[in-house]
Protein backbone atom coordinates (compact mmCIF):
# COMPACT_ATOMS: atom_id res chain seq x y z
CA UNK A 1 0.00 0.00 0.00
CA UNK A 2 3.10 2.39 0.56
CA UNK A 3 3.59 2.23 -2.90
CA UNK A 4 0.22 2.65 -3.98
CA UNK A 5 -2.01 5.79 -4.03
CA UNK A 6 -4.35 4.86 -1.53
CA UNK A 7 -2.03 4.93 0.96
CA UNK A 8 -2.62 7.72 3.76
CA UNK A 9 -3.50 7.58 7.67
CA UNK A 10 -6.72 5.33 7.35
CA UNK A 11 -5.38 2.40 5.46
CA UNK A 12 -2.50 2.54 7.99
CA UNK A 13 -5.13 2.03 10.91
CA UNK A 14 -7.52 -0.16 9.17
CA UNK A 15 -4.31 -2.67 8.06
CA UNK A 16 -3.55 -2.66 12.41
CA UNK A 17 -6.70 -3.18 13.02
CA UNK A 18 -7.27 -5.96 10.59
CA UNK A 19 -3.29 -7.69 11.42
CA UNK A 20 -4.44 -7.82 15.49
CA UNK A 21 -7.51 -9.40 14.65
CA UNK A 22 -5.80 -12.03 12.30
CA UNK A 23 -2.97 -12.42 14.94
CA UNK A 24 -6.07 -12.80 17.60
CA UNK A 25 -8.05 -15.25 15.36
CA UNK A 26 -5.15 -17.37 14.91
CA UNK A 27 -3.97 -17.79 18.75
CA UNK A 28 -7.54 -18.46 19.76
CA UNK A 29 -7.55 -21.85 17.11
CA UNK A 30 -4.18 -22.73 17.97
CA UNK A 31 -5.19 -22.15 21.98
CA UNK A 32 -8.80 -24.12 21.46
CA UNK A 33 -7.52 -26.69 18.53
CA UNK A 34 -10.44 -29.24 18.55
CA UNK A 35 -13.25 -27.51 20.31
CA UNK A 36 -15.70 -26.00 19.38
CA UNK A 37 -17.36 -23.94 22.17
CA UNK A 38 -14.42 -21.44 23.09
CA UNK A 39 -16.63 -18.52 24.08
CA UNK A 40 -18.41 -19.35 27.31
CA UNK A 41 -20.02 -16.94 30.13
CA UNK A 42 -18.12 -18.08 33.74
CA UNK A 43 -19.61 -15.09 35.98
CA UNK A 44 -17.11 -16.55 39.19
CA UNK A 45 -14.21 -15.96 36.49
CA UNK A 46 -15.42 -13.09 35.41
CA UNK A 47 -15.89 -10.98 38.66
CA UNK A 48 -12.54 -12.20 39.90
CA UNK A 49 -10.59 -11.67 36.98
CA UNK A 50 -11.85 -7.83 36.76
CA UNK A 51 -11.44 -6.97 40.45
CA UNK A 52 -7.90 -7.93 39.44
CA UNK A 53 -7.99 -6.69 35.59
CA UNK A 54 -9.63 -2.90 36.32
CA UNK A 55 -7.20 -1.80 38.59
CA UNK A 56 -3.95 -3.01 36.63
CA UNK A 57 -5.99 -1.74 33.15
CA UNK A 58 -5.81 1.94 34.81
CA UNK A 59 -2.10 1.31 35.79
CA UNK A 60 -1.79 0.31 32.10
CA UNK A 61 -3.23 3.40 30.85
CA UNK A 62 -0.94 5.44 33.40
CA UNK A 63 2.15 3.43 31.96
CA UNK A 64 1.12 4.01 27.79
CA UNK A 65 0.40 7.94 29.32
CA UNK A 66 3.99 8.07 31.13
CA UNK A 67 5.65 6.76 27.49
CA UNK A 68 3.86 9.56 25.33
CA UNK A 69 2.83 12.12 27.47
CA UNK A 70 6.57 13.93 26.66
CA UNK A 71 5.41 13.72 23.05
CA UNK A 72 1.85 15.42 23.61
CA UNK A 73 3.81 18.30 25.56
CA UNK A 74 6.42 18.79 22.84
CA UNK A 75 3.69 19.32 20.51
CA UNK A 76 1.84 21.61 22.98
CA UNK A 77 5.04 23.65 24.38
CA UNK A 78 7.65 24.24 21.21
CA UNK A 79 5.46 22.94 18.36
CA UNK A 80 4.90 20.37 15.36
CA UNK A 81 8.36 20.72 13.87
CA UNK A 82 10.30 19.84 17.29
CA UNK A 83 7.38 17.15 17.65
CA UNK A 84 8.76 15.39 14.29
CA UNK A 85 12.18 16.13 15.40
CA UNK A 86 11.33 14.51 19.08
CA UNK A 87 9.06 11.30 17.64
CA UNK A 88 12.25 10.15 15.73
CA UNK A 89 13.97 10.40 18.59
CA UNK A 90 11.92 8.41 20.75
CA UNK A 91 11.39 5.51 17.97
CA UNK A 92 14.74 5.14 17.76
CA UNK A 93 15.28 4.91 21.41
CA UNK A 94 12.53 2.68 22.02
CA UNK A 95 14.14 -0.24 19.97
CA UNK A 96 16.79 -1.26 23.08
CA UNK A 97 13.06 -2.05 24.27
CA UNK A 98 12.70 -4.73 21.68
CA UNK A 99 15.58 -6.75 23.07
CA UNK A 100 14.91 -6.05 26.64
CA UNK A 101 11.43 -7.31 26.19
CA UNK A 102 12.48 -10.45 24.49
CA UNK A 103 14.18 -11.59 27.59
CA UNK A 104 11.44 -10.56 29.76
CA UNK A 105 8.94 -12.67 27.89
CA UNK A 106 11.34 -15.35 27.77
CA UNK A 107 11.61 -15.56 31.38
CA UNK A 108 7.76 -15.26 32.12
CA UNK A 109 7.42 -18.71 31.74
CA UNK A 110 9.55 -19.68 34.88
CA UNK A 111 8.55 -17.00 37.05
CA UNK A 112 4.76 -18.71 36.74
CA UNK A 113 5.76 -22.13 38.26
CA UNK A 114 7.71 -21.29 41.10
CA UNK A 115 7.10 -19.66 44.29
CA UNK A 116 6.87 -15.67 44.32
CA UNK A 117 10.49 -15.08 45.97
CA UNK A 118 11.64 -17.25 43.17
CA UNK A 119 10.20 -15.34 40.88
CA UNK A 120 11.39 -12.15 42.35
CA UNK A 121 15.01 -13.66 42.15
CA UNK A 122 14.72 -14.49 38.67
CA UNK A 123 13.59 -10.74 38.04
CA UNK A 124 16.44 -9.47 39.73
CA UNK A 125 18.97 -11.85 37.93
CA UNK A 126 17.28 -10.62 34.66
CA UNK A 127 16.98 -7.00 35.49
CA UNK A 128 20.86 -7.25 35.76
CA UNK A 129 20.82 -8.93 32.22
CA UNK A 130 18.79 -6.55 30.78
CA UNK A 131 20.82 -3.83 32.12
CA UNK A 132 24.08 -5.30 30.04
CA UNK A 133 22.24 -5.97 26.97
CA UNK A 134 20.20 -1.90 26.98
CA UNK A 135 23.74 -0.48 27.67
CA UNK A 136 25.04 -2.18 24.82
CA UNK A 137 22.62 -1.32 22.32
CA UNK A 138 22.61 2.21 24.01
CA UNK A 139 26.17 2.12 23.77
CA UNK A 140 25.67 1.59 19.75
CA UNK A 141 23.25 4.45 19.37
CA UNK A 142 25.09 6.82 20.88
CA UNK A 143 28.10 5.78 18.69
CA UNK A 144 26.76 5.64 15.09
CA UNK A 145 22.82 7.24 15.88
CA UNK A 146 24.00 10.40 14.03
CA UNK A 147 24.68 8.69 11.12
CA UNK A 148 21.64 6.60 11.07
CA UNK A 149 19.90 9.73 11.26
CA UNK A 150 22.28 11.55 8.87
CA UNK A 151 21.72 8.54 6.10
CA UNK A 152 18.08 7.86 6.67
CA UNK A 153 15.96 10.42 7.90
CA UNK A 154 18.30 13.65 6.22
CA UNK A 155 20.05 16.57 8.10
CA UNK A 156 16.90 18.31 9.02
CA UNK A 157 16.19 15.94 11.63
CA UNK A 158 19.92 15.93 13.21
CA UNK A 159 18.26 17.87 16.26
CA UNK A 160 16.66 14.34 17.23
CA UNK A 161 20.77 13.23 17.54
CA UNK A 162 20.46 14.88 21.63
CA UNK A 163 17.28 14.01 22.35
CA UNK A 164 17.98 10.43 21.61
CA UNK A 165 21.27 10.18 23.96
CA UNK A 166 19.05 11.44 26.76
CA UNK A 167 16.04 9.02 26.26
CA UNK A 168 18.61 5.72 26.47
CA UNK A 169 19.16 5.84 30.37
CA UNK A 170 14.95 5.79 30.18
CA UNK A 171 14.80 2.77 28.03
CA UNK A 172 17.31 0.77 30.22
CA UNK A 173 15.43 1.52 32.89
CA UNK A 174 12.29 0.65 31.56
CA UNK A 175 14.10 -3.00 30.44
CA UNK A 176 15.44 -4.10 34.18
CA UNK A 177 11.97 -3.01 35.18
CA UNK A 178 9.94 -4.93 32.46
CA UNK A 179 11.79 -7.87 34.21
CA UNK A 180 9.57 -7.31 37.58
CA UNK A 181 6.29 -7.71 36.19
CA UNK A 182 6.15 -11.44 36.63
CA UNK A 183 6.20 -11.27 40.87
CA UNK A 184 4.91 -7.98 41.14
CA UNK A 185 1.51 -9.48 39.27
CA UNK A 186 1.87 -12.78 41.05
CA UNK A 187 1.55 -10.84 44.23
CA UNK A 188 -2.10 -9.82 43.68
CA UNK A 189 -1.59 -6.16 44.60
CA UNK A 190 -2.51 -4.51 41.31
CA UNK A 191 -2.96 -1.20 43.12
CA UNK A 192 1.12 -1.11 44.18
CA UNK A 193 1.44 -1.32 40.40
CA UNK A 194 -1.22 1.65 39.59
CA UNK A 195 0.44 3.30 42.31
CA UNK A 196 4.07 3.31 40.92
CA UNK A 197 2.80 4.45 37.60
CA UNK A 198 0.96 7.59 38.74
CA UNK A 199 3.61 8.57 40.79
CA UNK A 200 6.21 7.82 37.89
CA UNK A 201 3.33 9.77 35.63
CA UNK A 202 3.17 12.46 37.87
CA UNK A 203 6.71 13.07 37.92
CA UNK A 204 7.63 13.03 34.23
CA UNK A 205 4.57 15.83 33.55
CA UNK A 206 6.13 18.47 36.41
CA UNK A 207 9.88 17.96 35.16
CA UNK A 208 8.13 17.97 31.32
CA UNK A 209 6.71 21.55 32.84
CA UNK A 210 9.60 22.91 34.02
CA UNK A 211 12.19 21.61 31.75
CA UNK A 212 10.41 21.28 27.46
CA UNK A 213 9.91 25.67 28.02
CA UNK A 214 14.06 25.87 28.51
CA UNK A 215 15.35 22.74 26.88
CA UNK A 216 12.89 21.52 23.99
CA UNK A 217 12.47 18.40 22.97
CA UNK A 218 16.07 17.64 24.81
CA UNK A 219 14.39 18.83 28.11
CA UNK A 220 11.04 16.13 27.39
CA UNK A 221 13.87 13.46 27.24
CA UNK A 222 15.58 14.25 29.99
CA UNK A 223 12.36 13.96 31.93
CA UNK A 224 11.14 11.38 30.57
CA UNK A 225 14.47 9.24 31.72
CA UNK A 226 14.46 10.80 35.07
CA UNK A 227 10.99 9.69 35.66
CA UNK A 228 11.31 5.64 33.64
CA UNK A 229 14.44 5.37 36.08
CA UNK A 230 11.81 6.46 39.06
CA UNK A 231 9.30 4.00 38.08
CA UNK A 232 11.85 1.05 38.01
CA UNK A 233 13.77 1.79 40.70
CA UNK A 234 10.21 1.35 42.77
CA UNK A 235 9.86 -2.13 40.78
CA UNK A 236 12.94 -3.04 41.44
CA UNK A 237 12.97 -2.04 45.52
CA UNK A 238 9.42 -4.24 45.47
CA UNK A 239 11.24 -6.95 44.03
CA UNK A 240 13.95 -6.73 46.20
CA UNK A 241 11.92 -7.23 49.18
CA UNK A 242 9.78 -10.14 47.72
CA UNK A 243 12.85 -11.77 47.24
CA UNK A 244 14.02 -11.16 51.01
CA UNK A 245 17.46 -9.87 49.41
CA UNK A 246 19.10 -6.24 48.83
CA UNK A 247 18.50 -3.52 46.21
CA UNK A 248 21.75 -3.98 44.62
CA UNK A 249 20.90 -7.35 43.72
CA UNK A 250 18.95 -6.02 41.02
CA UNK A 251 20.99 -3.20 40.02
CA UNK A 252 24.64 -3.75 39.64
CA UNK A 253 25.57 -5.78 37.18
CA UNK A 254 28.27 -9.02 38.22
CA UNK A 255 30.48 -10.40 35.84
CA UNK A 256 28.73 -13.82 36.23
CA UNK A 257 25.88 -12.05 34.38
CA UNK A 258 28.22 -11.15 31.38
CA UNK A 259 29.68 -14.78 31.27
CA UNK A 260 25.64 -16.15 31.14
CA UNK A 261 25.18 -13.64 28.58
CA UNK A 262 27.96 -14.86 26.35
CA UNK A 263 26.99 -18.34 26.95
CA UNK A 264 23.03 -17.84 25.89
CA UNK A 265 24.61 -15.84 22.68
CA UNK A 266 26.45 -18.51 21.99
CA UNK A 267 24.10 -21.61 22.22
CA UNK A 268 21.41 -19.49 20.26
CA UNK A 269 24.16 -19.30 17.42
CA UNK A 270 24.94 -22.93 17.70
CA UNK A 271 21.26 -23.51 17.16
CA UNK A 272 20.80 -21.02 14.34
CA UNK A 273 24.00 -22.73 12.27
CA UNK A 274 22.48 -26.34 13.27
CA UNK A 275 19.39 -25.33 11.84
CA UNK A 276 20.46 -24.28 8.78
CA UNK A 277 22.64 -27.07 8.02
CA UNK A 278 19.49 -29.53 8.46
CA UNK A 279 17.58 -27.13 5.89
CA UNK A 280 20.60 -27.63 3.52
CA UNK A 281 21.06 -31.24 4.14
CA UNK A 282 16.99 -31.69 3.37
CA UNK A 283 17.34 -29.80 0.33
Amino acid sequence: FFFSRWFDVRLVLGVNLATAVVTWGLTVRALHAGRTAWVRWDAGLLWETLRQSLVLHLGMVLFFLHLRLDMFMVKGIVGTAALGQYSLSVMLAETVLLLTDSLGIAVLPRQMGNTVKGAALLALRGARANALLGFGLATLWAAGGMVVIRVFFGSQFTPAYLPLLALLPGMVFLGMQRMCGGPALRTGRPEIITAIYALSLLCNGMLNLWWIPTWGPLGAAVASSVSYGLSAVLFLVWTARLAGVPVSEGMVPRRSDLASLWYALRESLQVVQRTYFVKNEVR
